[in-house]
């Protein structure tokens, strides 16, 4: 009898876990604004630019998940678009929580210049820690000024 009741409980404490585990799926989120003015370095080879994102949580980052934001910048200029993009790992600070950073985009081509430009930026978070994968995405796709 002790034993089935053991059993009993190891039942009850797994379909907890799984209830709470479905619950902490629900709630994965992803959230990503860039700032509308960024800044050209000196020597017009990058771009400073500075945004907020909210993502998670994710319950393991090191082991069972992933979250990243990438940003492309495209910028006319003359006869040529300059280009270029960057990628900063933010799992470990995936806490349902806004965070800020910054990036730098380096020229991909030819130099940066003053004046407008067009950002696409993404945030993919990805938790593995139960059966299935679950994801939540977020995307930016705006004009800025860089000066």
């Amino acid at each position: 009898m002790k034993k089935k009741n053991q059993f009993m409980l190891f039942v009850a404490g797994l379909a907890f876990a799984l209830i709470t585990a479905g619950q902490a799926y629900a709630q994965l989120s992803a959230n990503l604004a860039i700032n509308n003015h960024a800044t050209l370095t000196r020597d017009h080879i990058e771009v400073i630019l500075a945004g907020t994102y909210t993502c998670g949580p994710l319950p393991a980052p090191e082991v069972t998940g992933f979250a990243g934001i990438g940003v492309n910048v495209l910028q006319a200029s003359a006869r040529q678009i300059a280009f270029g993009g960057s990628f900063l790992d933010v799992a470990t600070t995936c806490d349902a929580v806004q965070h800020t950073f910054t990036l730098n985009i380096p020229a991909g081509n030819i130099p940066w210049h003053g004046g407008l430009a067009r950002v696409m930026g993404s945030l993919m978070v990805e938790d593995c820690s139960g059966e299935s994968c679950v994801s939540a995405t977020a995307s930016v796709d705006e004009t800025i000024r860089l000066h």
